[in-house]
């Protein structure tokens, strides 16, 4: 992983009414290269913060699987549809 690059996070909603997303995608935060930090909006409050790490208990979903990509691929302008799970 290098600064930059995204975690994206699957999870199962606990309202089952809520809008699903492909591959069950809840949220994705941006890799900020220093231990497990990161940077991203949580909490439905929409600041954007500083997180000492990408795990954190969310109110909104369980069962969360975490994705680590690097963004270099699409940069070079390669972009593949595929997730997997680390």
């Amino acid at each position: 992983m290098q600064p930059g690059d995204l975690v994206f996070i699957s999870g199962t909603y606990f309202n089952s009414k809520s809008k699903t997303y492909p591959h069950n995608m809840v949220h994705v935060e941006i890799w900020l290269g220093d231990g497990e930090k990161t940077i991203g909006a949580r909490w439905h409050r929409g600041h954007v913060q500083i997180h000492d790490s990408y795990k954190f208990v969310s109110k909104s979903y369980y069962n969360m699987v975490y994705y680590f990509r690097s963004i270099d691929t699409w940069l070079k302008g390669i972009c593949k549809k595929y997730l997997l799970a680390k």
